[in-house]
C-alpha cells in the first residue's frame, strides 16, 4: 500500500506512517498495553495531596521543628557565634528529633513506612541533608576542612584525580563564606 509509506524529502527515505502501525493489531495492542499501565500508576493519575499521608500531632510536631531548624541554627550562631559548638549541636539534634518523629509517625499507622515516590523521595533528601552538618562551622573548621585540604594536595599531582582536587580547592572558599548560612542545609 503506497499509501502507507512516508518519504522524508531530503533523505528519500522510507517509513511506514503511524496509521499504518496502528492498523496492525500488534501495533494497537501495544499502544493499549501503554496506556493502560501509565493509568494505572496511581502516582501518575492521582491529585498531589492524596500522595502524602495525613500526619499524627507527632508527625505535624516533626514537620514542623523541620521547617524551624534553620532559624533555630540562624539565631544560636547571631547569639553565641559561629565557631560555637552549640547552634550547630542543636540544630542537629532538632533535624534528628524531626526525624524520629516523622518517622514514628509513619510507622504508627501500621505501614512499614512511606507508602509513595513523593514521601519517600523527600525522606531520602533529608537524609542526605545530613551530610552538609559536615561542612557547616566548627565542625568543617575542626576536622572536614584539614581533611578535604590533604585530598585535594593528594589529587594535585595525580593525573584525572587533579581534576578532583582543584574542584575542591575552587570550592572551599566557598563553602567556608556561604554555604553554611542557606536554609536548606
Amino acid at each position: 500500500d503506497p499509501a502507507a509509506l512516508w518519504k522524508g524529502e531530503r533523505s528519500g527515505l522510507g517509513f511506514r506512517s503511524v496509521r499504518s502501525i496502528l492498523d496492525k493489531t500488534e501495533g494497537s495492542a501495544n499502544l493499549d498495553r501503554f496506556i493502560a499501565g501509565a493509568v494505572q500508576d496511581p502516582e501518575r493519575v492521582a491529585p498531589a495531596l492524596a500522595l502524602v499521608r495525613r500526619y499524627g500531632a507527632l508527625g505535624l510536631a516533626g514537620e514542623l521543628l523541620f521547617i524551624l531548624r534553620p532559624l533555630i541554627y540562624v539565631m544560636g550562631i547571631r547569639k553565641l557565634g559561629v565557631r560555637s559548638w552549640r547552634p550547630w549541636a542543636l540544630s542537629l539534634l532538632v533535624e534528628l528529633a524531626s526525624r524520629q518523629m516523622v518517622r514514628t509517625d509513619l510507622h504508627a499507622g501500621g505501614t512499614a513506612g512511606p507508602e509513595h515516590t513523593v514521601e519517600r523521595d523527600e525522606l531520602s533528601r533529608r537524609k542526605w541533608l545530613l551530610l552538609y552538618y559536615l561542612l557547616r562551622q566548627p565542625f568543617f573548621g575542626r576536622f572536614t576542612e584539614s581533611r578535604l585540604t590533604r585530598v585535594a594536595d593528594w589529587c594535585s599531582n595525580k593525573p584525572l584525580l587533579s581534576l578532583l582536587g582543584s574542584l575542591i580547592q575552587d570550592y572551599q572558599p566557598l563553602w567556608q563564606q556561604f554555604y553554611f548560612y542557606t536554609a536548606g542545609s
